[in-house]
């Protein structure tokens, strides 16, 4: 009897630590989610950023041909 309830507290507690942890792992993959979207977007500004750039440096080698990089 004894064994029994010391097993069902386990049990209890053992419940209780894996609700924690999955509530902690939706946490996580939520947190996860945003910074893959925030990558994303990072990077499409980067690729944007150098796109104009490249764009700006064709145009200048145009007007100035003689111009050294």
């Amino acid at each position: 009897r004894i064994n029994k309830a010391q097993m069902e507290t386990q049990v209890k507690g053992a419940e209780d630590q894996l609700r924690i942890l999955r509530r902690e792992l939706a946490s996580q993959e939520a947190e996860l989610v945003e910074l893959e979207n925030e990558l994303f977007n990072e990077t499409k500004r980067l690729d944007d950023a150098t796109e104009q750039l490249e764009e700006s440096e064709r145009r200048l080698a145009a007007t100035y041909p003689n111009l050294k990089k």
